[in-house]
């Protein structure tokens, strides 16, 4: 009986049968379980909180840097302060003239520019008479009715405020316009009204062409000539 079912076994047919079942078994074992690899790996994606909670910090934007505060950046702003009153204290005094007010001292022409409100936006006014003020100096107004002149002088409150600095507008001889700037903060030597620009810069300090917009010799001469005429009128 046993060599009976042995050689039952051995026959051909009986062993291709049961290879093709093995073969046939072991694909689909094969094809179960990389289909149950494929549902635990999509279930692990699309629950994964990580990008959804990474995103925000990936689109936030950086925080702006602060802007430059030093003895250059206060220089040039007390610089343009300085621009801007002498060309509007210059105006003011010419336009007057001509209309037959005229100004006769810096005390009298910075209240009357106040009055305007003509003042820069970081201009103030102070206590005592022919001072300005502002966050980062005090300005001095110096001014000469013939021929016309006029300096703002501009101090800075604290050695990072940078160095002294003179706007000048003049009319009527030689000199010209023109931005002074001292070439150190302590024990710079202050110029007298109106110094000549050479003994000015003896003392210490750089002459500058204007940084802002400026009178052109054609206009000042043009505002002389309505100085003039209008104190002859008078």
């Amino acid at each position: 009986m046993k060599q009976a079912s042995r050689h039952w076994l051995l026959q051909p047919h009986v062993i291709v049968l049961v290879t093709v079942i093995c073969v046939v078994g072991g694909l689909l074992l094969l094809r179960w379980i990389a289909a149950r690899q494929q549902q635990v790996t999509a279930r692990v994606e699309v629950a994964a909180p990580q990008i959804e909670a990474a995103s925000p910090k990936a689109s936030a934007s950086p925080l702006p840097r602060a802007l430059p505060d030093g003895e250059v950046e206060r220089t040039a702003a007390r610089v343009r302060e300085v621009s801007a009153l002498v060309m509007g204290l210059t105006l003011l005094a010419v336009q007057e003239a001509i209309a037959g007010n005229i100004i006769p001292s810096s005390e009298a022409l910075t209240e009357r520019f106040v009055a305007r409100q003509l003042l820069p936006p970081t201009i103030r006014p102070s206590a005592a008479r022919a001072v300005l003020e502002s966050e980062t100096a005090v300005l001095y107004l110096r001014y000469r009715v013939e021929p016309l002149a006029l300096e703002v002088v501009s101090l800075g409150r604290m050695p990072e405020d940078g160095t002294p600095i003179i706007g000048r507008i003049v009319t009527g001889r030689d000199e010209h316009s023109a931005l002074f700037i001292a070439r150190q903060s302590k024990g710079a030597t202050l110029p007298d009204p109106f110094l000549p620009a050479a003994q000015v810069i003896a003392l210490n300090w750089s002459v500058e062409p204007w940084r802002e917009r400026a009178f052109a010799p054609q206009e000042m001469e043009q505002m002389q000539h309505a100085l003039r005429t209008a104190q002859t009128k008078q």
